[in-house]
């Protein structure tokens, strides 16, 4: 059973999948090699504002993508703290994350937008973002440099987290998140 990480009130609420293998051992979110990609995107002065969960807190068998009934298991928790923490922003990688927010989990039609969910009693923005390990995973090649990248999919991916932080330094509008019938 994981626990949350990072600060307790936070501008940027950082929401996985999963605990991997690395994680488990180490009892924090995103400290594997995938996590490694994604923190070394983090501009230093965000790690005070951040805070780290996953939509489930136990590791899957066989690292296996988590089940309804286990992401069900766990969502009062996840749902408490991200009332408690308060985030302007949810930072989600990968579908399963996105699935958890608005029951659908296409991230290649959702990345790169951003789009006001309400999650218990607090609303806040919510940013689709590859997964890290989807980005390793289809890496073309390794990067000779910090500048340079793998794929395409890594450009997009940290494009995408740059203009996420850009935007919540640069203070992001009131989000109204409406009820289906208020739609």
């Amino acid at each position: 059973k994981m626990k949350p990480s990072g600060a307790d009130e936070s501008l940027v609420y950082m929401l996985g999948e999963a605990p991997g293998e690395d994680e488990d051992r180490k009892g924090k979110q995103f400290v594997g090699v995938s996590g490694q990609l994604l923190r070394d995107q983090i501009p230093d002065e965000w790690e005070e504002f951040l805070r780290w969960n996953n939509v489930i807190r136990d590791r899957p068998p066989k690292n296996r993508k988590p089940s309804p009934a286990e992401i069900e298991c766990c969502r009062p928790a996840l749902i408490r703290d991200i009332e408690s923490a308060l985030p302007a922003a949810i930072f989600g990688f990968g579908g399963t994350p996105l699935d958890w927010a608005i029951e659908d989990a296409r991230i290649s039609l959702w990345r790169g937008k951003r789009f006001p969910v309400r999650v218990g009693s607090h609303t806040c923005w919510y940013y689709p973002i590859y997964h890290p390990s989807y980005i390793l995973r289809t890496r073309r090649r390794e990067p000779d440099s910090d500048s340079e990248v793998g794929s395409e999919l890594e450009r997009v991916f940290r494009f995408d987290i740059s203009h996420a932080f850009a935007d919540v330094k640069a203070g992001l509008p009131t989000p109204k998140a409406y009820s289906a019938e208020e739609a």
